[in-house]
């Protein structure tokens, strides 16, 4: 005898006498045995109710913000971008997302609450990155069907102006290779002067990397594959270089962390930042009379408007000579 009930499924007298519901619950086909009807509704959701408490239980370590954030770095990130890059996105979530951001349940954030969250952080740059770091997750949860939106898809992205760089001037230069005399950093600040890299560049520069031969410095790229490239061994830069003694001319040429050089530069050249080094090599060799196109592959730039635009300084002393070839012209 088959009984129907209001639910997914059928129950039938079996012939014991029992009654059995047979429900599909979770995807499964399951079956539940009763002396009646009620007994069987009964059973029917004390199951369900069981079953979804055992799901919330698997779901709930993702649940939340901070649990997904650190999967989502684990899992996402680890594997697929730069070491520097993960380094940058693990600093945000400690330093800006976790202090501004409670640890509340993924669909519990709402935009206006994550904009508020935002505005916290007074670094528009940090700010702005923040918001990147924090949308990209929240697609993902998505995907995963973690989250049931995303705030941060209705949130105005934060601007950012980005502030250029300004050369050392050449008493600053001077004042800088005085200071130098002496400092444990002296070759490393003249490498980054010398030769325009990136402050993370010159720290991954290896002994193997120079071809004093051939003249020329490979450069292990640490912002994009197009970083990553030959420059030349300039005479000043291989004058630095055969200076320095190690014990053996092998792995890394200068035993610095990030933070030492930042603190170092920051006493030796407190009105620049360790940027500006870089500035100041573009600078010396617009003024040199290098071609533009000769600075953008020395500085590794895709397009050359990134090195006119942002590098290409002119001193008031350089601006002034060349007045002086149109004047005599």
């Amino acid at each position: 005898m088959l009984i129907n009930l209001e639910l997914k499924g059928s129950v039938r007298e079996r012939l014991d006498g029992l009654l059995e519901l047979r429900v599909w619950l979770d995807g499964k086909r399951t079956s539940i045995y009763g002396r009646s009807e009620a007994e069987l509704l009964q059973k029917f959701k004390i199951l369900r109710r069981q079953r979804k408490k055992h799901t919330e239980k698997v779901v709930q370590p993702l649940a939340t913000l901070y649990a997904w954030l650190d999967k989502w770095v684990s899992t996402y990130k680890a594997d697929t971008v730069k070491p520097r890059t993960l380094s940058a996105i693990e600093s945000c979530i400690k330093v800006h997302i976790k202090p501004n951001f409670a640890d509340t349940h993924l669909n519990r954030l709402t935009p206006l609450q994550a904009e508020e969250n935002l505005k916290q952080i007074k670094s528009s740059r940090m700010r702005q990155y923040t918001y990147q770091i924090l949308n990209e997750a929240y697609k993902k949860a998505l995907q995963l069907k973690l989250a049931k939106e995303n705030p941060f898809a209705v949130v105005d992205v934060p601007q950012h102006k980005q502030k250029k760089g300004t050369p050392l001037t050449y008493e600053e230069q001077e004042q800088l290779k005085a200071a130098l005399e002496g400092s444990p950093y002296k070759y490393y600040f003249l490498f980054l002067l010398y030769s325009g890299c990136r402050r993370c560049e010159g720290l991954s520069a290896c002994w193997e990397d120079i071809d004093f031969s051939k003249k020329r410095i490979f450069i292990r790229g640490t912002k994009t594959e197009l970083s990553q490239n030959h420059i030349p061994l300039f005479d000043n830069l291989a004058d630095i270089l055969q200076e320095i003694e190690p014990a053996e001319r092998a792995g890394k040429i200068f035993p610095f962390q990030e933070h030492q050089v930042e603190r170092a530069f920051n006493k030796l050249c407190p009105n620049h930042h360790i940027h500006d080094l870089r500035h100041t090599f573009a600078t010396n060799c617009i003024e040199a009379g290098v071609e533009l196109k000769a600075v953008q592959a020395w500085l590794r730039h895709a397009n050359i408007g990134t090195t006119a635009d942002t590098y290409a300084h002119a001193t008031d002393k350089y601006l002034m000579q060349e007045a002086e070839k149109l004047n005599k012209k």
